[in-house]
């Protein structure tokens, strides 16, 4: 399954690389060579729209009682 996934990815992979996250408040760049939001495909969309719908469903009610298993010493902060 991986790699069908990656053939697809390199197979639509942009030739020229884009300037990932902020990169573009570092260094001169071209409109073009900026990924935002915008450049998303359908795929990503649906991907996207998957995550958030597992977090709301999934994570965020159960959040609280799972907070409350871990033990002090285990807590992250």
């Amino acid at each position: 399954m991986i790699e069908r996934f990656l053939e697809f990815h390199v197979a639509t992979a942009p030739a020229q690389a884009r300037i990932p996250g902020c990169g573009f408040l570092l260094q001169d760049a071209k409109l073009a060579d900026v990924f935002t939001p915008e450049d998303f495909s359908e795929q990503h969309r649906l991907i996207a729209q998957t995550a958030d719908d597992f977090c709301n469903n999934e994570i965020v009610p159960n959040a609280t009682r799972w907070s409350a298993r871990i033990s002090p010493s285990r807590a992250i902060c």
